[in-house]
């Protein structure tokens, strides 16, 4: 629609036909007394149609007497008229003022957050923050300021190196970079020192540039310093160098559980139920009749999707999917010996998922002892060997700290 015919419809405009044997006269009087008329057509012999303004049509009755023409409204157009045939409808305008407060508070508050580029910090720890910072759905527009969001962000989170952010209409786009997460620094022109990676007693020390700060059989915690990127020497005197070297260590790893020797074995019978609860602008609506389990005995799953609309001003729609196995409990017993075999296996497993690839396991160590009636306390330790040196880019602070000394 034109910006013309929009601004007709907003103050409205009549179609008319002027019957008369002088309608030129009656056309050229309205052009002198700017009475705009516009899709001027003839009919007949002494008849035209044109369309007209509410407020030129009020001025036409004096010119149409002059020149003997009769006016007759054909039809009417526009938002005046269309109120006035629904002025009596009170519901129906308290409806329309709802559906524009509704697409006013839509357009002016945030309706979705988009969260891209994390991978080791959670999506929600990142919202929790930017909550905190007043970026929420919900929150007004107006009010947030981007810039400041973003230094917030920074300083709230050591593990990002970079943020960006943006609000296109009512949606939050929030663009990160993690810090990077490697031992080695690959650019050699930048100083760094190593420090230890995790808390172990040192075995090997193999440096290949950097002053050497500790010895073999010095145990360190995680974040000490194993090797200076600062070196004073006789020749060149200080200087700052990028450290490096590998740094092996005995390291423990250890789990612990309680166990009992009889349990309940689950019988799984292969039927499955799912239910669904659709989440916008924090109000909840399940997809459900009841809040009774659909089982007796079951396991359940959750998984939240987020649906974004189309238009930018719509908030984003939540879909928590459940899942319910139905399964028969059946109770047993075990010995001592096979609860204990049960549990090395189940620890065992949680620690291979915790180590590194490259990290060698020297030994492995299963205690255990009675926590009461029939229950046994299981601890698994990797006694391990691996190479705990992180490189630790020297920025400009520290440089000036160093300097200080």
């Amino acid at each position: 629609m034109s910006i013309e015919k929009t601004i007709g419809f907003l103050r409205g405009y009549v179609e008319i036909f002027a019957d008369g044997l002088f309608t030129e006269r009656f056309l050229n009087i309205c052009m002198r007394r700017e009475i705009y008329l516009w899709n001027v057509k003839r009919r007949g012999k002494h008849r035209i149609s044109a369309c007209i303004s509410i407020r030129g049509f009020r001025l036409l009755r004096p010119i149409a007497k002059k020149t003997k023409t009769q006016i007759k409204i054909v039809k009417r157009h526009g938002l005046p008229f269309v109120l006035h045939r629904y002025r009596h409808r009170k519901a129906a305008f308290l409806g329309l003022f709802l559906f524009f407060a509704v697409l006013w508070y839509l357009s002016s508050h945030i309706m979705g957050i988009s969260i891209s580029g994390n991978s080791r910090i959670t999506t929600e720890e990142i919202e929790q923050n930017l909550k905190s910072f007043g970026v929420y759905r919900g929150a007004p527009v107006s009010q947030i300021d981007s810039e400041t969001v973003k230094n917030q962000l920074m300083i709230s989170l050591d593990e990002l190196s970079w943020v960006g952010v943006s609000i296109k209409g009512s949606r939050a786009y929030i663009e990160i970079k993690e810090r990077l997460d490697t031992k080695l620094l690959e650019d050699s022109s930048i100083p760094c020192d190593i420090v230890a990676d995790r808390d172990g007693t040192i075995l090997l020390l193999e440096v290949k540039d950097g002053q050497t700060m500790v010895k073999v059989n010095q145990f360190v915690t995680e974040g000490d310093l194993l090797v200076s990127g600062l070196v004073d020497s006789e020749k060149v005197g200080m200087r700052y160098v990028h450290a490096f070297g590998e740094i092996f260590a005995q390291t423990s790893y250890k789990k612990s559980g309680e166990y009992s020797l009889d349990f309940v074995e689950k019988i799984y019978s292969g039927e499955t139920k799912n239910r669904y609860t659709l989440t916008a602008l924090g109000k909840r609506v399940p997809l459900f009749n009841t809040k009774k389990s659909p089982f007796e005995h079951y396991d359940k799953e959750e998984k939240i999707t987020e649906h974004h609309s189309p238009l930018s001003f719509l908030p984003s729609v939540f879909v928590k999917k459940e899942t319910y196995t139905e399964y028969t409990p059946k109770k047993k017993a075990r010995t001592a010996e096979e609860t204990l075999a049960f549990a090395e296996k189940e620890l065992s497993a949680l620690l291979d998922r915790e180590i590194q690839e490259d990290t060698e396991i020297l030994d492995k160590k299963v205690t255990w002892q009675e926590a009461g009636d029939k229950r046994l306390t299981v601890t698994v330790e990797y006694l391990c060997r691996e190479d705990i040196a992180r490189q630790r880019k020297i920025d400009k602070i520290e440089i000036l700290d160093y300097d200080k000394e």
